[in-house]
């Protein structure tokens, strides 16, 4: 009785001494494991989320230098959309630092965010005409002056630009070296007075002229 007294006493103290040696090792092998597990995910987000961002302000820089490198071009190269053709440049004057693109999660797979980029940009056209030697010549330039959204998705990986939208603020015309609001032709004014006449003397008045 004495005995198995004794080994189960041995066997305790084994285990406990077991229990112990596990717990040092583990402090030794995976010390800060919890910390690791929640803040590796976290930093691996914000990681993900800064490559995103620097990602898609590297794509819209990219397309202010090629719209401004093709500035000078394009003033003289006329554009034909059936049946009219004219002239068209843009020019964007971008605060960097200001620039604050919005992203936004959705539920597609293929493309998980989308995002706006509004940049403020002036729009220097001609007028359409369907004759394509005037347009070529036309130098008249009409400035529109607004805010210009880009969109983007994300696919694979990459930003891949889908679509743009400009909204003009106000329009203006060069006269003489100096730039003013295009004025409006004017719009002929109905005669919204009665005709009493009845119809036999509206037939009459048309007979005759009065």
């Amino acid at each position: 009785m004495t005995v198995r007294i004794l080994q189960r006493l041995v066997l305790c103290g084994i285990c406990c001494a077991l229990f112990s040696s596990c717990a040092t090792m583990g402090g030794w092998f995976g010390g800060g494991g919890p910390q690791t597990e929640s803040g590796l995910p976290d930093s691996i987000a914000v990681g993900a989320a800064d490559d995103r961002v620097a990602q898609l302000e590297s794509l819209v820089k990219k397309h202010v230098d090629i719209v401004a490198r093709r500035k000078e071009a394009d003033q003289d190269k006329v554009i034909h959309r059936s049946p009219y053709y004219y002239k068209e440049y843009s020019v964007y004057d971008v605060d960097w630092s200001a620039l604050e693109p919005e992203i936004r999660k959705t539920e597609s797979r293929t493309a998980p965010y989308v995002a706006d980029v509004v940049l403020p940009k002036q729009r220097f056209a001609t007028k359409m005409t369907r004759d394509r030697q005037e347009a070529l010549g036309d130098t008249r330039f009409q400035r529109d002056t607004g805010k210009e959204t880009l969109t983007y998705e994300l696919r694979n990986g990459s930003w891949v630009r889908v679509g743009s939208l400009f909204l003009a603020e106000k329009s203006e015309e060069n006269r003489n070296g100096e730039w003013v609001a295009v004025q409006m032709a004017p719009v002929e004014e109905m005669n919204t007075e009665k005709d009493e006449r009845g119809f036999f003397g509206r037939v009459w008045g048309g007979i005759t002229g009065n």
